[in-house]
């Protein structure tokens, strides 16, 4: 019984090999020996056959981070030629004239000084500061006779409550 691939079946292995020795050191051997050898030889072949064909390159892998790389480009430059000195009449926008024409119309007028500047202010401040550290000291006394009134009220509670469970008084 021989298998499809020209094997032996299961129970055909368990037989010994049959190789015949002439003493001479060559080896015969027998038709499934020789029916193995050619499957040895074929595969053989085949492997060679494999190796000599010239191997196509897998397709590479796409770059998912090729976006993501940076593009370095240079900046155009940008050369700045001097002019002739009366063509360099350049304006300051900070600069200050008292020739301005918007300092001479008539809209501005003079300023009056009738409020004392900042030392009013300054004492307007002094004044709130004392509203309200009055306010302050003013909320302290109200919770300290708060907490002096509960205390009074505690008191009393407890002094009541010790002179009804008392039943008799020990007089000395």
């Amino acid at each position: 019984q021989k298998n499809d691939d020209g094997l032996g079946g299961w129970d055909s292995w368990d037989v010994p090999s049959s190789v015949v020795s002439d003493g001479g050191g060559r080896t015969s051997l027998s038709p499934q020996q020789s029916m193995l050898q050619q499957q040895i030889n074929q595969y053989r072949l085949n492997q060679q056959r494999k190796l000599q064909e010239p191997v196509a390159e897998p397709e590479p892998e796409p770059n998912y981070f090729e976006d993501l790389a940076p593009s370095i480009e240079k900046k155009p430059q940008v050369v700045i030629l001097e002019r002739p000195e009366e063509e360099q009449q350049v304006s300051n926008r900070l600069s200050f004239s008292i020739a301005d024409p918007l300092l001479q119309s008539a809209e501005l007028e003079e300023w009056m000084d009738d409020n004392g500047g900042w030392e009013d202010e300054a004492e307007e401040e002094a004044d709130l500061d004392a509203v309200l550290r009055e306010k302050r000291q003013f909320e302290r006394e109200r919770r300290r006779q708060e907490q002096q009134r509960r205390k009074a009220e505690k008191e009393a509670a407890r002094c009541t409550k010790l002179s009804a469970s008392k039943i008799a008084t020990k007089l000395s």
